[in-house]
């Protein structure tokens, strides 16, 4: 693996796991608290499957059809760019890749850190 190619993984990874803790902290001030994986070591095969059923059971929890909108948006456009990740760390060449992640991941944070203010004013 080149340099540049590994640096841009590194960087990738971290903004992924970035708006994942966002995803976990926004899961804890639920009404209903969803409680995500979160540990020294994460595994994509642990997570992806939790941000996936957090998206099936959002619109259960007591909170405005905007709020779950929110979430479920933001943990849609996280499981694309972890997907995109998987096929970034197959295809090295593709440059684009990295953009496409990148947008999926700002989607999510932003929305994330409007909701948490949200839900933190509501306590």
């Amino acid at each position: 693996m080149s340099d540049e190619f590994e640096h841009r993984v590194r960087e990738t990874a971290h903004h992924l796991l970035v708006t994942y803790q966002l995803i976990i902290q926004v899961c804890e001030l639920l009404p209903v608290p969803i409680t995500l994986p979160n540990s020294e070591v994460i595994e994509s095969r642990e997570i992806i499957p939790a941000v996936a059923r957090v998206v099936e059971i959002i619109e259960d929890q007591p909170i405005t059809e905007i709020q779950q909108a929110g979430i479920w948006g933001a943990c849609l456009h996280w499981l694309a760019g972890a997907n995109l990740f998987t096929q970034l760390l197959a295809t090295p060449a593709d440059p684009t890749l990295d953009l496409q992640i990148q947008i999926n991941v700002v989607v999510a944070g932003e929305a994330l850190v409007l909701i948490s203010q949200e839900l933190r004013h509501q306590e």
